[in-house]
């Protein structure tokens, strides 16, 4: 192979790799506090969402609970995640919420206000609404 065609491949594998190594599990929280996300190491950190024992198990009972919930829609880019959306009663705010699930059921959250500065606390509520309605967690079943 001549050197011209190596170095073509080599720079298209690197490419590829790079954009696929630092993909993160799910988008970073903006510097505004109306974010909350089980992957920030920072007062905006929550804890993951444990939804089953397997992948498969954790998207049905995700699946099953955001389609319960009112206000909500939801889509599913992928088989690891879930993007879903929330639109407060009172004042029609949409509220984006994103899901990425592991083998072992266990969930990373993320939840952000589309607009504004500050929340008043709704996505860290709404996030462990989520927690204690999924039918592993233990604790009442609220919707959020």
């Amino acid at each position: 192979m001549p050197f011209k065609a190596r170095l073509t491949v080599l720079l298209l594998c690197t490419a590829w790799f790079s954009t696929a190594v630092a993909e993160p599990l799910l988008p970073p929280c903006p510097d505004s506090p109306n974010c909350v996300s089980s992957l920030a190491d920072d007062e905006r950190a929550v804890p993951a969402l444990k939804a089953g024992d397997t992948l498969e198990s954790a998207r049905a009972a995700l699946t099953t609970l955001l389609d319960n919930l009112p206000r909500v829609t939801w889509t599913q880019p992928d088989e690891r995640r879930l993007q879903a959306t929330f639109t407060t009663r009172l004042l029609r705010f949409t509220d984006d919420v994103d899901f990425y699930l592991h083998d072992d059921g266990r969930v990373e959250v993320r939840s952000a206000s589309r607009v504004g500065y500050y929340d008043f606390g709704a996505n860290r509520r709404r996030v462990n609404a989520l927690r204690n309605a999924l039918p592993t967690q233990t604790g009442p079943a609220q919707a959020p």
